[in-house]
């Protein structure tokens, strides 16, 4: 498909209500678009399956890449409903023991194997907001908030040890090394996503939401109507985020350094839930099976001008979605994690 010519002019609107100190959204003035990037090459490879240690026994809610040997993908155990969580090591799959009596573990950022970030709900309403950190031996627990936590809570977006942003919807944390600093907050939890591309580089998407941490404050651009529900930052002029306009008509958008851009979705009826970028400029779209009339997931891929839609090694079923994506840095590869816990790879998996 053609790319749209529709440009989404930033806007100087601050979005939500801040709360106390450091909390602030400052507005945003945007210049003319910049000049387009190198066009990525064409798609060409077939997705396969990797067996994975759930052996089709867990559930999965996503995956994580840091490195060929460092990716991770969490969700719980079919028969418990207990916290899962694997990792691979560039040869095989291994699973990680999760903290005790914990369950609704649902993102996950790993920036290196003894440095992981899960994120996750729990209590009796599942409103408890939770993230949890390993550092290849032992695990370290907070509960940041026992109220707030919304369906589909949570994301998780590091960098480092010292460099971690979360959300449990309602609110943007960040944790530096010694202690948690709520830097934005909303009464509607409005936030669905967010990507962290280095420490003044982060955006967050949510409900008619789309800001960017300069390093000090929230600039928000404008997003009315879009609902938006993945993000990646792939670097200060490099970035796209997906979801759904407000026709409930699949949307992507594309971030140059000074605009944002949307670009003609190749999803058809479907809401679009993952969003990754490999090392060959391609960008990789997926969506859920909600609305969609074929009734199955959907997968495409960015070739710098247009999209080719790939099909899957095996048919989804109904039931079946796919929840997230990860590019391994330095490198084509992708993989795909589903809800009825199996990962599919692209291109040639690095050791």
């Amino acid at each position: 498909m053609k790319r749209a010519a529709m440009v989404i002019m930033a806007a100087a609107l601050a979005v939500g209500a801040c709360s106390a100190s450091p909390e602030r959204v400052a507005q945003r003035s945007l210049p003319s678009p910049a000049p387009k990037p190198p066009k990525p090459s064409k798609i060409t490879g077939a997705w396969r399956v990797i067996p994975d240690a759930g052996k089709g026994r867990a559930y999965l809610s996503g995956i994580t890449a840091g490195g060929p040997r460092n990716v991770w993908a969490v969700g719980s155990w079919k028969n418990s409903g207990v916290g899962f969580l694997e990792h691979w090591d560039g040869a095989r799959w291994s699973v990680t023991p999760v903290p005790k009596g914990q369950t609704g573990w649902n993102g996950v950022s790993a920036p290196s194997a003894k440095d992981v970030w899960l994120t996750g709900n729990t209590g009796k309403d599942s409103s408890a907001f939770n993230v949890a950190h390993w550092d290849g031996q032992t695990w370290r627990t907070w509960t940041l908030d026992k109220t707030s936590a919304g369906a589909g809570c949570c994301a998780v977006s590091a960098l480092s040890a010292a460099d971690v942003w979360v959300t449990d919807n309602f609110t943007l944390q960040r944790w530096d090394g010694h202690m948690w600093t709520k830097t934005w907050s909303s009464p509607k939890g409005d936030v669905n996503a967010l990507a962290a591309g280095s420490h003044d580089d982060v955006w967050a998407v949510g409900n008619s939401l789309l800001q960017h941490w300069d390093g000090s404050v929230w600039k928000s651009a404008k997003a009315d109507g879009f609902k938006l529900t993945a993000v990646t930052a792939q670097s200060k002029t490099d970035a796209w985020a997906t979801g759904v306009d407000s026709a409930s008509v699949p949307v992507a958008l594309r971030w140059n350094g000074s605009t944002w851009t949307r670009v003609t979705s190749p999803l058809k009826a479907a809401l679009p839930v993952a969003l990754a970028q490999d090392g060959a400029g391609h960008v990789w779209i997926a969506s859920t099976n909600a609305g969609n009339t074929a009734g199955f997931p959907q997968l495409a891929g960015w070739e710098g001008t247009g999209w080719s839609m790939v099909a899957y090694p095996r048919p989804l079923g109904r039931d079946d979605a796919i929840v997230g994506l990860a590019a391994l840095p330095g490198s084509t590869a992708v993989l795909a994690a589903t809800r009825a816990g199996s990962i599919e790879a692209y291109g040639t998996l690095p050791r």
